[in-house]
């Protein structure tokens, strides 16, 4: 493999795991969306989703 194939791929790979998510989801999502009854329960889905996307938006460099 010459070194500049090997950069290539060492670079794409730096990209894959750069925006791999980190925390994976903890319990079944789905199942958890239809069993919530409750006001309480949607809004608890709602903050988890929010705080999800919060974490995936790009960092700001200072």
């Amino acid at each position: 493999m010459n070194t500049k194939t090997f950069f290539t791929v060492l670079a794409i790979l730096g990209l894959l795991v750069s925006c791999a998510q980190l925390s994976p989801q903890p319990m079944d999502m789905a199942q958890a969306v239809q069993n919530a009854r409750t006001s309480a329960d949607q809004k608890a889905l709602a903050k988890y989703y929010e705080d999800a996307a919060k974490e995936m938006q790009p960092k700001k460099c200072s």
